[in-house]
């Protein structure tokens, strides 16, 4: 009996792991509320990057580094968030090209579309956080306003930078003007430490360079609470957070990255803060 029903048993066993599959790319957006604004992560997909992209400063530190990435891989989630009140649907980040399609896909899922976006705001320029600005060699968000921060346009604006900038970087110096003009007079340019919208009290940038001239995290705060996305503020997350001192080939500016990062993370953990991250290996905000 047992050997007549294995065939049938195994198919359902192959469609229960397939849903379970699929329920877990579900669980990738995930909802909260930070007291009255509803916010949504959005996990694009997932990236990894090899050890050796971090810069172990003794050996102490590349027996932790070890210890935490055994396999001498670092799993990142691409995640963009999604706040929402009655007025705004807006978006940090819009991840890269490629990732487009996941993105439409989210924002549907969280109840809103790509023409319901009203604001994006920008961490940075580089591609995995602006790409997904253009889906289909179009605009993909046609009635979107354009938030970058004031200190990061400016740098890729001026091609004098261009020959100082790191290697592979020399193409944003061409694709971020494409990309501003796309997006016309719906781009402004902000600094941080005020709070970005009037009539949304609460979201703000928090000036955090050093991964890039312009870098910001944006902060949400309301009844009380208040909830930090990072964007790039760090790429490991194990490692980086308990040794934040440790560079990442991706800083432009290691040393100033690592001020940043110390000084953010200290703010967050005084604060009691939720944090997550443009690359972390989870979805769902913690508290440090």
């Amino acid at each position: 009996m047992c050997r007549r029903f294995l065939p049938f048993f195994c198919a359902v066993l192959a469609l229960l792991l397939q849903g379970a599959s699929v329920n877990a790319r579900e669980a990738l957006l995930h909802q909260f509320f930070v007291g009255d604004t509803a916010v949504w992560v959005l996990s694009l997909g997932w990236k990894e990057d090899p050890t050796t992209i971090l810069r172990p400063a003794s050996e102490e530190d590349k027996a932790i580094l070890v210890r935490d990435y055994p396999q001498g891989k670092v799993r990142n989630s691409q995640n963009v968030l999604l706040i929402r009140d009655k007025k705004h649907v807006i978006l940090v980040d819009a991840g890269p090209a490629q990732s487009a399609d996941e993105l439409y896909a989210s924002l549907l899922r969280a109840g809103t579309s790509p023409e319901a976006v009203t604001h994006v705001i920008l961490t940075h320029a580089h591609a995995d956080h602006t790409g997904g600005l253009v889906r289909g060699g179009k605009a993909a968000f046609p009635r979107a306003s354009i938030l970058f921060p004031k200190a990061e346009i400016d740098y890729w604006l001026n091609p004098a930078n261009k020959a100082s900038a790191p290697k592979g970087s020399e193409h944003l110096f061409t694709e971020i003007p494409k990309l501003l003009e796309m997006y016309g007079k719906r781009v402004f340019s902000f600094t941080p430490g005020s709070e970005l919208f009037a009539d949304l009290p609460g979201v703000q940038a928090v000036n955090a360079p050093g991964h890039t001239p312009g870098h910001v995290g944006v902060t949400v705060s309301s009844g009380g609470k208040t909830f930090l996305f990072w964007g790039d503020l760090l790429h490991a997350y194990d490692v980086q957070t308990a040794l934040p001192d440790m560079a990442s080939a991706y800083d432009m500016n290691p040393t100033e990255a690592a001020r940043s990062r110390k000084a953010l993370l200290e703010r967050a953990r005084a604060g009691g803060w939720l944090a997550c991250g443009a690359h972390v290996p989870f979805v769902q905000p913690r508290e440090l």
